[in-house]
């Protein structure tokens, strides 16, 4: 099964069966709303497999979530400011959104060339928090669910190093305690988070890249299609 958002392409042609995006021409090389519609489509297959009318009825809540997030960022001012002069950064998340750490840090490399490396809190800890110490910029993902446990833990030890933290969150207990943050629409259903949790980080990416006068659709040396052998 190939999830593709062309339908003639040779991944879907080679593929005994497709699941279409249909989220229209993706102009940008930083591919963003095809990203989003590959979570979403793979979301409608979960709930099929599971026979879930519940789920079903939770993506349909999915495009009014998106555009609260879109809403609650349109201003990036401050979270811009602060990361700036980063030159090397770190993002956290856990459980499903390592996937959004990783697709964030691969929007900050590709979009403002920023050394941006992805991070479960769990790998964190064995080894990479090492490199942190005082105004280490850290991107944190923290959206309610079962993975939120962990972030107390996280956050002490980040404010003893004196880490610079931006935290992408809905949970008030760490919108509270990190005064920079950019937030998320509560009620997301852990499962759908990633949906909703990887657009402030999309457009902070977009934001930073433009306010160094980068061209976030269009960075240097990277092409709309790689060939590889």
């Amino acid at each position: 099964m190939a999830v593709s958002n062309e339908p003639e392409s040779p991944l879907s042609k080679a593929a005994e069966h497709t699941l279409p995006l249909r989220a229209g021409c993706e102009l940008s090389v930083a591919a963003t709303k095809s990203y989003a519609a590959e979570l979403f489509a793979l979301a409608m297959l979960s709930a099929a497999l599971a026979q879930s009318p519940e789920r079903w009825r939770e993506l349909a809540r999915v495009p009014a979530w998106l555009a609260e997030v879109l809403a609650m960022n349109a201003e990036l001012g401050e979270a811009v400011g602060a990361f700036r002069a980063a030159r090397k950064l770190f993002v956290l998340g856990r459980g499903f959104n390592y996937a959004t750490a990783c697709e964030v840090a691969l929007k900050l490399k590709e979009t403002s060339y920023l050394p941006a490396e992805p991070y479960s809190v769990a790998d964190l800890l064995h080894g990479p928090v090492a490199m942190i110490d005082g105004g280490f910029p850290i991107i944190l993902i923290a959206p309610s669910g079962r993975s939120l446990v962990d972030v107390p833990g996280l956050l002490s030890l980040l404010e003893a190093r004196g880490a610079l933290i931006l935290a992408i969150s809905d949970s008030l207990d760490v919108l509270e305690r990190v005064p920079l943050h950019l937030e998320l629409p509560k009620g997301v259903p852990e499962w759908l988070s990633p949906l909703i949790s990887v657009v402030p980080g999309q457009l902070l990416a977009g934001a930073l890249a433009e306010s160094s006068g980068l061209d976030p659709d269009r960075p240097r040396g990277l092409s709309k299609v790689t060939l590889t052998r």
